[in-house]
């Protein structure tokens, strides 16, 4: 793992490899070097490894919401989607899992989708100024122009709140 956290992402995956050699039951293995692969950008090798983890351990949230973004990367919306709404089913305080489902319904053009999947970041952190704008961009993006300045005017007001601390 340090060796993704260093972005040393060949160097990962090897011993990754090692790893699952040894131990191929292994899910935390396969997110390891799916995260490995999505480093160097390669999406269909992360979303292999993200798949056999969900295999290996099918009530884990986050390989779901990680097999979601390179799906989401690769422009495969509806499978992106679907493993964000996994990943919602399985834990549904995660305000991440909204916000990466919420994008991709905004990338598919489904603002009234991406929008109530904001406000339900938002209401999770409420202190996250980017769920604020994004949602704003969303409404813009509708022409909901008064309804995308509230937005923008909260997230000032918190980015100003968090610039005092």
């Amino acid at each position: 793992f340090a060796y993704n956290e260093k972005g040393k992402y060949d160097l990962a995956v090897a011993d990754f490899s090692r790893a699952i050699e040894l131990d191929p039951n292994n899910a935390d293995f396969y997110m390891g070097r799916g995260s490995a692969f999505g480093g160097k950008g390669e999406h269909d090798r992360a979303i292999a490894d993200y798949s056999k983890a969900i295999e290996l351990n099918p009530k884990d949230d986050i390989a779901y919401n990680s097999r979601g973004f390179h799906h989401d990367k690769k422009g495969e919306y509806d499978l992106a989607i679907a493993d964000y709404s996994k990943a919602i089913e399985l834990n549904s305080k995660n305000a991440i899992f909204y916000k990466n489902r919420a994008f991709a319904y905004e990338s598919k053009g489904e603002c009234n989708l991406a929008i109530a999947d904001f406000s339900k970041a938002i209401k999770l952190n409420r202190n996250d100024a980017s769920l604020l704008k994004a949602r704003g961009d969303a409404y813009s993006k509708m022409g909901k122009e008064d309804l995308a300045a509230k937005d923008y005017s909260k997230a000032k007001a918190i980015e100003a709140k968090n610039a005092d601390k």
